[in-house]
């Protein structure tokens, strides 16, 4: 039995939304309030804040960007494009790691959220050269943060990674070598914050 052509890309479509780079990181941060044992601090506080700064301002600057045509499309496919969210992206995240650190939000959280701001950081350095899955790299960091805080089994981040590699591949948004490169700087920034700061 063959599926209708429209399925594959509506059923990538739906992948690729559903994780987002701003979803990832609430959906990490759910995560690690409903789930972890050792949470501590101000975790409301911190769930406003990272709502605030890593979701609702991050969308409504994206659309606002392709309203004013600075964005052709929601996957930015032109590489050029990604620039100016990924500024943005920075300033939202120092902004948002600096009310974090003031409101004494849980460390779990304020480790995810540096994890956040460095691989923003490193994708704009990266696409100033070469377009990088930002994609992979937010959902690679993310999954290994919950990994490594024994919230998440590797298998799967794997099975959940391996899907959204597989989604961009269908919507033609990166290539192959971008979406492996975007997995292992994602991972390896989670893992360096782990072992250095965390």
């Amino acid at each position: 039995m063959k599926f209708p052509e429209t399925i594959t890309p509506l059923a990538a479509r739906a992948v690729s939304t559903l994780f987002l780079p701003p979803c990832i990181i609430l959906w990490c941060t759910f995560a690690i309030v409903l789930f972890s044992d050792t949470i501590s601090g101000n975790v409301s506080g911190g769930v406003i804040t990272i709502l605030l700064f890593g979701v609702v301002i991050p969308i409504i600057v994206f659309i606002a960007l392709m309203r004013i045509k600075k964005v052709s499309d929601q996957d930015a496919k032109i590489r050029t494009e990604r620039n100016i969210p990924y500024i943005a992206g920075i300033i939202l995240s120092i902004a948002g790691q600096a009310v974090l650190i003031v409101i004494q939000a849980p460390e779990t959280m304020q480790y995810l959220w540096i994890t956040y701001l460095f691989c923003t950081i490193g994708i704009f350095i990266i696409n100033l050269y070469w377009k990088i899955s930002a994609h992979l790299m937010s959902n690679a960091a993310g999954m290994t943060v919950l990994a490594l805080l024994h919230l998440l089994p590797i298998w799967g981040m794997l099975i959940l990674l391996v899907s959204i590699g597989w989604s961009r591949r269908v919507l033609k948004c990166h290539t192959f070598p971008q979406i492996i490169a975007g997995t292992a700087v994602g991972a390896c920034i989670a893992i360096i914050n782990y072992l250095v700061i965390f």
